[in-house]
């Protein structure tokens, strides 16, 4: 077991705040939202659901915008828009992968501060 004391532990404590903070900070729009959105595709209430998921749509979680945009406009029955969707979440999806990919080849040819964390 390794034990952190004084300044070690503080430190810790400072890094773990400095990681988490704007990993639940990109999170929060999201979460404040997302019971309405059931709740309106509960009363099958589609409109006011896309409504609500335009409100949070972020660049940092563009995946699931598109995803829960899909599945929204298919229970809605305009299945044409919900494919778009579908298909532009999964060519997003392709493209975050292959970057990443490509990243952790040259992180091994180079240098590891090419990863982003």
């Amino acid at each position: 077991m390794i034990r952190v004391r004084g300044i070690g532990r503080a430190l810790c404590a400072v890094g773990c705040t400095v990681f988490l903070v704007p990993v639940l900070a990109s999170c929060t729009r999201h979460i404040l939202h997302s019971p309405y959105i059931k709740k309106s595709l509960a009363d099958k209430d589609y409109s006011a659901a896309l409504e609500r998921l335009e409100n949070i749509n972020n660049s940092s979680s563009a995946l699931l915008y598109l995803y829960e945009k899909g599945l929204i406009l298919h229970y809605q029955g305009t299945l044409e828009e919900s494919n778009r969707a579908f298909h532009a979440a999964e060519d997003l999806y392709f493209d975050l992968y292959t970057k990443s990919l490509s990243r952790e080849v040259a992180s091994l040819l180079t240098n590891e501060n090419i990863i982003k964390y």
